[in-house]
């Protein structure tokens, strides 16, 4: 054994055709066995290494909090994380010329934590009756023109 790697970053570290560092060695990886949780890899100088590629999807699960924070909403709860390595690029080392592409055939993985997110409220039209149509807008005066943030003035 010449080290471990945690199953979360194995799929970029350690899949097949991997060039694995290990203490300043090179370490070409030919295969891993994924529900036994090893990788097979032979030492190699070589002048390229790898360049994983990965897709990471969040869903919302549950929200706890949300508030409005001037023309956001900041939220808080229980997200779903998942990734998936797709592929990799053999590039060259110093040029960085990509000298070739893999595939990464490995089962996504999932991760249950808690998150903070914001994102930005739709935009608030002007209200006929003053201050702005959308419920979540903030109604702090902007002063220097007498309506309430992110309200266009009226025509």
């Amino acid at each position: 054994m010449i080290g471990e790697v945690d199953r979360e970053t194995a799929p970029v570290i350690v899949h097949e055709g991997a060039v694995y560092m290990h203490e300043g060695v090179q370490y070409v990886i030919d295969r891993l066995e994924w529900e036994q949780g090893y990788a097979v890899a032979r030492e190699a100088a070589v002048d390229y290494y790898t360049d994983a590629s990965t897709s990471t999807k969040i869903d919302v699960e549950e929200t706890f909090e949300t508030a409005v924070v001037g023309d956001a909403v900041k939220a808080a709860g229980r997200v779903l994380v998942t990734s998936q390595a797709k592929g990799f690029r053999v590039v060259k080392r110093y040029t960085h010329e990509t000298l070739g592409f893999g595939r990464i055939e490995l089962p996504a993985q999932h991760f249950e934590t808690t998150a903070m997110w914001f994102y930005l409220t739709p935009a608030r039209p002007h209200h006929p009756a003053g201050g702005c149509a959308h419920p979540a807008a903030p109604q702090r005066l902007r002063p220097e023109l007498g309506r309430p943030a992110g309200c266009r003035a009226r025509a």
